[in-house]
């Protein structure tokens, strides 16, 4: 598989590095997910780098994509004069820390991200995923270099019914007394008119209320046919459409009717949370405090099990509501 950014055109006067026949050590700042991908990109061009460099101490003598992985103090020591290209969506802060220590070239890693052959990617995210997060990193990217505060994804609260009644609700659709219903056609005609203003979106997430009660196979064609990555956050108890890119999954009580799922997240109340993995499997598992009120349990289940991640509700933990 061979993936093609949509819209070189944004970067075609951009500063790249001229990589064949560098004469000083390539450094990759940013370990992490796009750092990953971008490595794959310089081994496919045959393209040798040092070393990465990452902030996170806890990284620091680590071993990725088979590099070590250096702190900026090592970086300024062992390549006072190399070439860095930043991984990271922090583009900014991380340019700013490289001029500050007498860094000069210096470049962000849209140029590699532009086209990605996918030929002997062994990463451990997939392809699916990776190209999800290489087109939020190249969107961050260019709203910090262009200072334009580009919105690429559009969250779209698409329907205030739902299929339960959710005491813990995050959106506390519980409490909405006459819930909104509205033809697919009028949702189209006025989401269309979102979409022309802003003009860079390309990811469109739904939610709710349970979004599959309102999000069908209309909506789905038309947004498919303009070119959109469709993102939905579900809880589980209706079949997903044909089309639809990404499925989060907060299942509640079963039956459940999902057949497909990219990312499960449960509200951990202590429940048993790998039967319900096993049953809803998923690629990415998530545990979220209830309200935020037993954090401090469920990471010590993460810990204990470290197959989960965390989730948070930053707005309930500093009490907005």
């Amino acid at each position: 598989m061979i993936y093609h950014y949509a819209h070189p055109e944004y970067f075609r006067d951009w500063d790249k590095p001229e990589l064949k026949g560098l004469n000083k050590p390539l450094v990759l700042w940013g370990a992490g997910k796009v750092g990953g991908v971008a490595a794959h990109c310089l081994k496919t061009r045959g393209v040798e780098y040092a070393a990465f460099c990452d902030i996170a101490q806890d990284k620091w003598g680590t071993q990725f994509c088979g590099h070590e992985v250096i702190s900026p103090d090592e970086l300024q020591k062992r390549y006072p004069d190399a070439v860095v290209i930043i991984t990271s969506v922090f583009y900014t802060s991380a340019y700013e820390m490289l001029k500050a220590r007498g860094y000069r070239d210096i470049y962000d890693c849209v140029f590699l991200l532009m086209e990605i052959d996918f030929s002997g990617y062994d990463f451990w995210m997939s392809q699916e995923y990776a190209i999800r997060n290489i087109e939020q990193c190249i969107a961050a990217v260019r709203s910090q270099r262009t200072k334009s505060g580009i919105i690429d994804q559009l969250f779209l609260n698409i329907t205030t019914r739902c299929s339960l009644r959710c005491r813990d609700c995050s959106l506390f659709i519980p409490y909405v007394t006459n819930p909104c219903n509205y033809p697919s056609q009028e949702i189209m005609t006025d989401l269309n008119k979102v979409l022309d203003a802003l003009g860079q979106v390309r990811i469109v997430n739904f939610y709710g209320g349970e979004p599959l009660l309102q999000l069908d196979d209309t909506l789905v064609r038309s947004l498919k046919g303009a070119g959109f990555y469709i993102q939905i956050e579900t809880n589980g108890s209706l079949p997903v459409p044909t089309g639809v890119d990404w499925v989060t999954c907060s299942p509640k009580d079963a039956p459940w009717a999902i057949d497909r799922i990219d990312e499960l997240k449960i509200v951990y109340e202590g429940q048993d949370v790998e039967r319900i993995a096993s049953l809803l499997p998923a690629p990415r598992r998530f545990l979220q405090p209830c309200s935020g009120q037993n954090t401090a349990e469920v990471i010590d289940y993460i810990l204990k099990h470290p197959h989960w991640r965390l989730s948070l509700q930053t707005h309930k933990l500093i009490d907005i509501r």
